[in-house]
């Protein structure tokens, strides 16, 4: 499988969620032309990166479904899936929360800028 390049770019949390508490715990950053598998116990869904951080990360997808709670595992590219649990969804796309913080030296290589 070929690694796929993204474009990132560092932003606020309250820069889209104004008039909301500041609850993130890690700076996240936009990705884009970022793609990842999903595997849920529902099967897999491809999805395509909004934004990550160290704790966790935003998807969209197009066909499958996801939970409010569910844990599920995330490939980023070629590496190791990651484990993770659902922790919102709306149409077609969710937040979901690493179980254990990725590095940012993973996201980098991951990520880089094309």
């Amino acid at each position: 499988m070929a690694t796929n390049l993204a474009k990132l770019e560092l932003y606020s949390a309250d820069e889209r969620e104004r008039g909301r508490p500041r609850t993130r715990k890690a700076a996240r950053r936009r990705i884009s032309d970022c793609y990842a598998t999903i595997f849920s116990p529902r099967g897999e869904i491809a999805a395509k990166f909004r934004d990550i951080s160290i704790q966790g990360c935003a998807v969209s997808y197009s066909i499958g479904e996801l939970r409010l709670g569910q844990f599920i595992q995330i490939a980023l590219n070629d590496l190791k899936p990651v484990s993770g649990i659902v922790r919102w969804v709306g149409d077609g796309s969710c937040g979901i929360e690493f179980l254990a913080p990725i590095s940012w030296d993973i996201a980098a290589m991951e990520f880089e800028d094309a």
